[in-house]
């Protein structure tokens, strides 16, 4: 359960990270939003635009967050783009945000070949 007093940051403010973000603010949190593009956000959150690929674009990030939760969409597929977004991404966030103490990650399974319904998790082949 989270404090109302709680400082979120969402990093991808798309299908999942919007609703979040929406649901968060109407209970009260301080969320802001990161998208990698200028777009509107969940009512009552805070926008901010960057990429967590590119560290120099970080700056404007809250110094820590109670919770970050990452829910980054990748950016047409292929190893290097996925190693770019959620590798280095991912560093880029930690040394940006060092004090924050709960992180939460949301990453796409496009890296598996299933497409008959079938379930995927971490043993599933790539």
């Amino acid at each position: 359960m989270l404090s109302t007093t709680t400082k979120v940051l969402v990093v991808g403010h798309g299908f999942v990270g919007g609703r979040l973000a929406a649901l968060l603010t109407r209970e009260g949190h301080t969320v802001t939003a990161l998208r990698r593009r200028p777009a509107p956000v969940a009512a009552g959150a805070q926008g901010l635009v960057a990429d967590i690929a590119r560290i120099e674009t970080l700056a404007g990030l809250p110094k820590v967050a109670f919770l970050v939760f990452v829910a980054a969409p990748g950016q047409g597929g292929g190893e290097e783009a996925y190693r770019k977004l959620y590798l280095q991404g991912t560093k880029n966030l930690q040394q940006a945000l060092p004090g924050s103490p709960r992180w939460l990650f949301v990453s796409s399974t496009s890296v598996y070949g299933q497409s008959d319904g079938t379930w995927v998790d971490e043993d599933a082949p790539t």
